[in-house]
């Protein structure tokens, strides 16, 4: 068991969302970094790109890019540690 002074480092594969301005971020999901994790993030970016102007015909790029910008705000599919 770690102790409060340990850090703990977890690699996730995060959804962000930005309002009207890049600084405000209106909401973020994290996922494992694990396969299944990232085709889970991937489809959530997914329904929240359609969800938000996007087109289906859009999806594989903006997943490649890591961001989609729609009807007032931007989503944006990181990867951390």
């Amino acid at each position: 068991m770690a102790s409060k002074n340990d850090n703990i480092e977890v690699s996730t594969v995060n959804v962000i969302e930005h309002g009207d301005s890049i600084t405000e971020v209106v909401g973020m999901k994290s996922f494992m970094d694990t396969p299944e994790g990232n085709q889970l993030a991937e489809e959530y970016f997914s329904s929240c790109m359609l969800s938000h102007g996007g087109h289906s015909e859009d999806v594989d790029a903006a997943i490649e890019d890591g961001s989609f910008e729609g009807d007032g705000c931007v989503f944006l599919l990181t990867h951390s540690t």
